[in-house]
């Protein structure tokens, strides 16, 4: 009243009609007009699955998995870091490796996992569990599936997830699973809410009438099997077809705050109007022959295992000779090493090559090398005592062993329950305890799932290096829980 009652203009985030009237009731002005840009994304396939069991929504979300890996990102939102951690274990034992973002992680931690999400950092991550989407970040694109394990709080909050598949308007797909007891929890979440706004002077009744009301609004169109699941939420939102006739300044409005362009709609509805593009999709058979790789034939492996015994005779005849078994086969170079890739897996022999031959001449700075074969040449483990399995709580997750590294290495896993931690690599094939050189540490804060440590491998020969997670106990006690080996490719200069 002081200024006249000038025109005002209020911003809001995506609300349902139900709490757009809210706001306007707070704002004391219920007669407004009101300006919403369409939550609706065409290019997403929604499906509701109620009623599964855990063991079904295991194999539902791990042939999902499966199948999106290589060709986009995934989210599963889960309500509690509990829950997270529950399935992010479950997962774990079926060979899915997901890290659980949440809001009791630090706030280093949080942003190395967006980062590598996000494709800015090393190692990235196609899969992430997620308690919250705060903080993933606008300008994610190339999420492929979105999937919620529980009922989200309000239609809001589902649809402003479901919002970051799709970006890039390739077709994408959200899977909401729907159960009895989805409701009881959220509700419990809810009171716990309202009890946390009581502390900044809230009235603590009606939070927690309207939380309650957003929850049962979205239960009601989660149950409804009838109607098309995207029409519903485009109700809640308000959103129907603009008049034509309008005025200038009121296009211009729409224009900037309104309706933009919408991508066109892609694959299928939802599970209301396409139940046999459902089906596929969730198909057992297809699924379980994403999650296991078919039986070979065997009348297809004889020329495979006959090459490999004459490699094996070859080898034997060879040793002792100075030449290395790849030129007894008349290969003038050796296999290729890929990133990542462990080279017992290639070779087939858990064996140590021998290092790089001193009279081979270095690479130039920044060059990108591969070492020769006789730099591969496989010769009996010296140490086998050395290597040993790591347990969930104390390992490391990249580089795995047995793989190719250059560069700056960004050392992930898990070194948790000591008092602090250190990552010590050691330069000789058979290292005793004074050959051990730190990397990074002592760190006094343990690690879930995050960066251990940054190993810049530039002034590194090209060779086998061991690589160890030491930790020291609550009892001052150094243990050593997980220890790997991995070929350093000289030659990269870490920018």
């Amino acid at each position: 009243a002081r200024l006249g009652n000038p025109p005002m203009l209020a911003f809001a985030a995506p609300s349902g009609v139900t709490r757009q009237n809210r706001i306007l009731k707070a704002l004391g002005m219920p007669g407004a007009r009101v300006f919403t840009r369409p939550m609706d994304r065409p290019n997403v396939a929604l499906v509701r699955l109620r009623d599964r069991s855990e063991g079904e929504r295991y194999r539902i979300v791990g042939g999902l998995l499966r199948e999106t890996a290589g060709q986009g990102k995934a989210l599963i939102f889960v309500p509690t870091t509990k829950v997270g951690k529950r399935v992010q274990a479950r997962l774990r034992s079926e060979g899915l490796y997901l890290p659980l973002y949440h809001g009791r992680l630090a706030s280093e931690q949080r942003a190395d996992l967006v980062a590598r999400f996000n494709g800015y950092a090393q190692p990235e991550l196609e899969w992430l569990i997620c308690t919250t989407s705060r903080g993933l970040g606008t300008d994610t694109t190339g999420i492929r599936l979105v999937i919620h394990w529980l009922q989200p709080e309000s239609v809001e909050d589902y649809l402003g997830q479901v919002g970051l598949a799709g970006r890039d308007d390739e077709p994408a797909t959200a899977v909401i699973f729907k159960h009895e007891g989805d409701v009881g929890l959220r509700r419990r979440l809810a009171r716990r809410s309202a009890e946390r706004a009581a502390l900044r002077g809230l009235d603590t009744a009606e939070v927690l009438r309207a939380k309650l009301q957003d929850i049962q609004m979205l239960d009601a169109i989660l149950l409804d099997a009838e109607h098309c699941f995207r029409r519903r939420l485009r109700e809640h939102f308000g959103d129907t077809v603009v008049a034509r006739s309008q005025s200038l300044s009121l296009r211009i409005v729409r224009h900037l705050f309104g309706e933009g362009t919408r991508p066109e709609a892609i694959g299928f509805c939802c599970d209301a109007c396409d139940e046999r593009s459902v089906r596929h999709l969730l198909d057992q058979r297809r699924q379980r022959a994403l999650a296991s790789p078919r039986p070979r034939n065997l009348k297809r492996l004889a020329p495979v295992v006959a090459a490999v015994l004459v490699a094996a005779l070859l080898l034997l005849a060879g040793l002792g000779s100075g030449r290395s078994w790849w030129e007894r086969l008349g290969l003038a170079a050796g296999p290729p090493l890929r990133e990542g890739v462990s080279v017992d897996a290639m070779d087939g022999v858990d064996g140590v090559p021998t290092p790089m031959a001193a009279s081979e001449e270095p690479a130039p700075v920044g060059a990108q090398v591969v070492p020769s074969p006789a730099a591969l040449m496989l010769s009996p483990p010296s140490c086998p005592a050395l290597r040993s399995p790591c347990p969930p709580g104390r390992r490391i997750v990249y580089p795995s062993d047995g793989s190719l590294v250059s560069g700056l290495v960004r050392v992930s896993g898990s070194a948790v329950g000591g008092r602090a931690f250190e990552l010590q690599i050691s330069t000789r094939e058979c290292p005793i305890d004074t050959d051990w050189v730190t990397l990074s540490g002592p760190v006094l804060q343990g690690v879930s799932e995050g960066v251990l440590g940054v190993w810049d491998t530039a002034g590194y020969q090209s060779g086998w290096y061991w690589l160890r997670l030491a930790m020291m106990t609550e009892d001052r006690d150094l243990v050593v829980p997980c220890q790997i080996r991995v070929f350093v490719r000289a030659g990269i200069v870490a920018p």
